[in-house]
């Protein structure tokens, strides 16, 4: 392998760790995101039950205060058991997206662990590289030769 291809490896393994760093920063921004949307929906439903509590207990209020306004609260009744079933309705459409939120962070985890083992891999065998590197440019009594079984490879001293 000469010193060209080394180079070249060498940029092209650079550049794919800044790939992945860019697209680890990315995940993370997206990740932060779905977690203000994971909160943001937590938030929601707590004051969506909160607002049906509130609304049951309006309803008992209102039944056991006035008998002789029952027609004006049947009226009230069937308004409210409208709104609870929206509120219902609302809740479950949460818990489906909290739920798919939750399958994309299982999702995010999974790529994340399939790009951290990439770039273990390529972490290794960036290391193997620079090692078998730094082994063949001292071999030799000539710092500017080095030998292998096959071939000997010169390299000219770099200019600054």
């Amino acid at each position: 392998m000469d010193e060209q291809e080394l180079k070249e490896k060498l940029y092209s393994a650079l550049d794919s760790k800044a790939e992945l760093n860019d697209l680890c920063e990315k995940l993370q921004v997206r990740d932060l995101e779905r977690e203000k949307r994971y909160s943001h929906a937590a938030t929601l439903i707590a004051k969506l039950c909160k607002s049906n509590e509130m609304l049951r207990e309006d309803l008992v209020n209102l039944l056991s205060q006035n008998e002789s306004k029952q027609k004006a609260h049947v009226a009230k009744i069937k308004s409210l058991q409208s709104e609870n079933i929206s509120l219902k309705t609302r809740i479950n459409e949460l818990e489906v997206e909290l739920q798919e939120v939750n399958s994309n962070f299982d999702n995010i985890a999974n790529s994340l662990s399939g790009e951290i083992n990439k770039s273990n891999h390529f972490l290794l065998e960036f290391k193997k590289l620079t090692s078998q590197l730094s082994y063949m440019a001292f071999q030799g009594p000539d710092s500017n030769k080095i030998e292998s079984e096959q071939e000997v490879i010169h390299f000219e001293p770099a200019s600054s």
